[in-house]
């Protein structure tokens, strides 16, 4: 059998040696102190003196409490250093097995692990372990002092229950190791779901699916509520056999034994049978010690036990793995394949050439100290302040300037018409505004002077939501989130057909490729597309946008962080999406302008007309 991992350093392994040690010191001392409460007692109803016995009883006192400070003192202090030492080792191991664990393993149950995890085995070891081994030998240390200083026979006799603590301790622990289990991973399960939806919060509110994100988040935590009381409930019930069974036969033998001595004689007929009586009784109770930390153990013992697994799991490169498909040649999920696909630049996406990706960031931050008093359920039909123009005028912006609060003019006096089925190209330098001009189409930033009309309505602080909804934007950068395709379309059109599916990743250029797969739409894709290709996950956000059914597509840079064959899919594929949809193309690529009825250069905060 392989060795087990350890999980604690040479201070840790002390640190609970020293607590095995104290806990049996406090036992000893705890022993001691009946043996003489009895003699005292005895002593002061005889008639004589008892002040040694009580001085002896002070200082047995003092001791005890001396002992079990110490001992808590040093398990709380071990536990935080130790818990920092094994997240430190978890991180470690994190970085030196790469972020293609991540197509493994969610990140939120790692996030688990390494937080609340770590804490569960650092508490279970550090403060619970030692005590609990002391616990377990201590009723052979009691058994032992009352068969020297009281009575052999009761010694013995009690001594045939000192097995049946194990024994209750191995059968409730199979018996709630499945509970136990499936609460654990419904917690790692919610952990990650949560960290996933935080991660791709942006994504979620593009894709207008944060209400059916929430309801399956909703779902999960009731799940994991429900498996957490029926782990209670398995934990209590274990508890009230204990104290039905275990706890009142042992008092109920310590009781008859004493009982039969001082009737038959045994200690004696006078006064004096009142020592060994308070000593065989008080002794007794210190025998259910064990007994008392096998509440701990099912709270504390059988949730740092599981953590245990996990991480040495984790730790050998073992981890659990969810299901990966095996890819056909066509299939880009090698690492070699992936870098070539030009996932490499995951890492990279803060430094992208375009630098839109910043400029972004700060439109949001900068949009947050805009007017948000924005009303919900605007009907398409609603007077928004139409203007009188032609019919198949989608897009109007005129006269629009836009600068934010302290700074320079982003955008002077700019005038832009798109036409409905038109597939219109900007491109310009980085920091030109592009992407500012993005989300002012979106209705994410509204205009400080001028105004901007899609299909006759006027974007404002009121209409904001309305507009969101009438577009799909794509970023050059958008979340892939955990689980298969299929889930990740279906967010955006949870009633969708499986034709439906397939028609989609065709005209993304993606239904070949797919089908390949073993588990077609059912393949898991990991942790933010690590399955997958950059162009890969790039058509699959492409293929989710055109989904959602909405006329106008915004493109933010989509094939900046890919290879070129990704990007001629991704450019063939908004060839076929433009004959049915309006396109604003946001590039700096020349390779993306050939296909485009309009290029547009946006330079000074205007837009200048060039040939493709």
């Amino acid at each position: 059998m392989a060795k087990k991992l350890s999980l604690s350093r040479p201070a840790g392994t002390l640190a609970i040696i020293t607590s095995v040690f104290l806990t049996l010191l406090s036992v000893l001392l705890a022993a001691g102190f009946m043996i003489l409460l009895g003699s005292a007692l005895g002593q002061a109803l005889s008639g004589k003196s008892f002040s040694g016995q009580l001085s002896g009883l002070i200082v047995l006192a003092i001791g005890i409490g001396g002992s079990e400070g110490t001992r808590i003192a040093i398990e709380q202090r071990s536990v935080h250093k130790e818990q920092v030492a094994l997240q430190s080792r978890l991180l470690r191991s994190y970085f030196h097995q790469g972020p293609g664990v991540l197509a493994r393993r969610r990140a939120g149950s790692l996030v688990d692990m390494i937080t609340s995890g770590t804490e569960k085995i650092q508490r279970y070891r550090q403060a619970f372990l030692g005590s609990m081994i002391g616990a377990m030998l201590s009723p052979l240390l009691v058994l032992v002092i009352m068969a020297l200083f009281v009575d052999p026979w009761c010694a013995l006799i009690l001594l045939a229950f000192v097995p049946l603590v194990p024994l209750f301790i191995f059968i409730f622990s199979k018996l709630t190791r499945k509970v136990s289990s499936k609460s654990r991973r419904r917690r790692n399960q919610l952990a990650a779901a949560y960290l996933d939806a935080i991660s791709g919060l942006e994504t979620l509110s593009l894709l207008d699916a944060t209400d059916s994100r929430g309801q399956e988040l909703a779902k999960a935590g009731e799940e994991n509520r429900l498996s957490t009381m029926r782990l209670l409930a398995a934990n209590q019930l274990i508890l009230l056999v204990i104290d039905l069974g275990f706890n009142l036969l042992l008092l109920t033998c310590g009781f008859a034994l004493t009982l039969w001595k001082v009737l038959n004689g045994s200690w004696g007929t006078d006064i004096t049978v009142i020592a060994p009586v308070v000593s065989t009784l008080g002794l007794t109770l210190l025998l259910l010690e064990p007994m008392n930390k096998i509440g701990a153990f099912f709270y504390a013992g059988m949730a740092g036990m599981a953590n245990q697994r996990l991480v040495r799991a984790f730790l050998s490169g073992k981890a659990p793995s969810r299901p990966q498909h095996k890819p056909g040649k066509e299939a880009l999920l090698t690492p070699e394949n992936t870098v070539a696909g030009g996932r490499q630049t995951r890492s990279e996406d803060a430094a992208a050439d375009m630098g839109d990706g910043q400029d972004l960031g700060n439109d949001r931050n900068r949009d947050a100290n805009q007017d948000s008093r924005i009303e919900d359920g605007l009907d398409s039909d609603q007077d928004l302040g139409a203007e009188s123009d032609s019919p198949d005028l989608l897009l109007s912006m005129r006269g629009l300037s836009f600068a934010y609060p302290g700074g320079k003019p982003v955008l002077s006096e700019l005038n832009l018409q798109i036409k409905s089925g038109e597939w219109v190209a900007i491109c310009g330098a980085s920091g030109a505004g592009k992407s500012t001009l993005m989300e002012l189409m979106k209705g994410n930033l509204l205009p400080r002077k001028g105004a901007i009309y899609l299909q006759g309505h006027l974007l404002n602080a009121e209409s904001r939501d309305w507009f969101r909804r009438q577009s799909a934007l794509v970023l050059q950068r958008t979340w892939i989130f955990s689980g298969t395709i299929r889930s990740n379309l279906m967010m955006v059109s949870p009633r969708a057909s499986e034709a439906q599916l397939w028609d989609c990743l065709k005209q993304a250029r993606l239904d070949q490729e797919i089908r390949s797969f073993p588990q077609g739409l059912d393949t898991p894709v990991g942790e933010d597309g690590y399955a997958l290709s950059g162009g890969q996950a790039q058509r699959l956000s492409l293929a989710r946008a055109l989904l959602s059914g909405r006329k106008l597509l915004l493109l933010d840079e989509p094939t900046s962080q890919i290879d070129l064959e990704s990007e001629a899919a991704i450019t063939q594929a908004l060839a076929e999406v433009a004959k049915e949809k309006t396109v604003v193309l946001l590039t700096h690529r020349a390779s993306a302008l050939a296909n485009a009825d309009r290029v547009l250069y946006l330079k000074n905060g205007a837009l200048e007309e060039v040939t493709p």
